[in-house]
């Protein structure tokens, strides 16, 4: 049987023997689960992510069921999105960070170059991560952190990649961008990617114990728990005015993690100027 613990040792240890450039030649079988989770290791060292992710999902069944192997494997795809871990992190608390801007303009920027096929793989990186479990309380405390940095990336990737938000790539919202004038901007589908992006980040890092929602303002928290606990961007409520998606489209807007645009400038959520449709 496949032992996540037994392979990882492996994994750490011959990675510690950079000096000898036969170390992979040990595995006698260099298609067993071992060999091939070491051989997207290297791939993955190296950001090939295509490579890193096909050696990984050349595993047996059983292997790719373990855990272990659904985290690393959620870091790859979310590595070929545009993730850098420890570079998002760094920017975050940086002095550009969420110290001076809000969210949803950070992400923007951050991710500014971003395309749909790197939000495609934002969402493979999702539903891996979340094929351990959909309940955050059953994650462990680094399964959580590194699903919010996907669904912050996931965030950013659905505005790059949508081209009525930032038309010249530079990261920055377009004038003309009204995410009210729903179907021909933006579709409820992408508006429901983002919802979920800033919902899921906060339950997962609020579930990991880290404080950096706390960067995000004191209203982020509250306005996130008035959806629930919604992990599917068709899900949201359709029904009563303004909708769930009307709801996530003043976000945009708004003041509290969006781009204080289209006549709501340093408005709340709650103010009627900010209001959608």
């Amino acid at each position: 049987m496949f032992r996540w613990s037994k392979v990882a040792a492996m994994v750490a240890l011959l990675t510690l023997l950079s000096g000898c450039p036969n170390s992979f030649s040990e595995f006698a079988n260099k298609t067993s689960d071992e060999a091939l989770l070491f051989q997207a290791q290297q791939y993955a060292d190296a950001k090939d992510w295509d490579n890193a992710i096909l050696s990984i999902t050349s595993m047996s069944s059983g292997g790719l069921a373990d855990p272990g192997t659904k985290y690393v494997l959620a870091s790859y795809y979310a590595g070929r999105c545009g993730l850098d871990f420890l570079q998002l992190a760094s920017d975050i608390a940086g002095s550009n960070g969420l110290g001076s801007n809000k969210l949803y303009p950070f992400l923007l920027k951050e991710y500014k170059a971003n395309t749909p096929t790197n939000l495609t793989d934002c969402i493979s990186a999702e539903n891996t991560l979340l094929s351990i479990s959909t309940t955050y309380s059953a994650l462990t405390p680094d399964e959580n952190v590194l699903l919010a940095m996907i669904e912050f990336t996931k965030v950013g990737s659905v505005m790059a990649a949508n081209g009525n938000f930032d038309s010249n790539d530079d990261g920055t919202i377009d004038a003309g961008f009204n995410p009210c004038a729903a179907g021909s901007m933006i579709t409820d589908h992408e508006v429901g990617h983002i919802g979920t992006g800033l919902i899921m980040a906060i339950d997962a890092l609020n579930a990991s114990g880290s404080t950096m929602t706390q960067m995000l303002g004191s209203a982020a928290g509250t306005l996130v728990s008035a959806f629930g606990n919604v992990q599917d961007p068709d899900a949201f409520a359709t029904a009563g005015s303004p909708n769930d998606y009307d709801k996530l489209r003043t976000l945009i807007k708004a003041n509290e993690v969006g781009f204080s645009s289209n006549g709501c400038s340093g408005g709340s959520y709650s103010s009627g100027a900010c209001s959608c449709p």
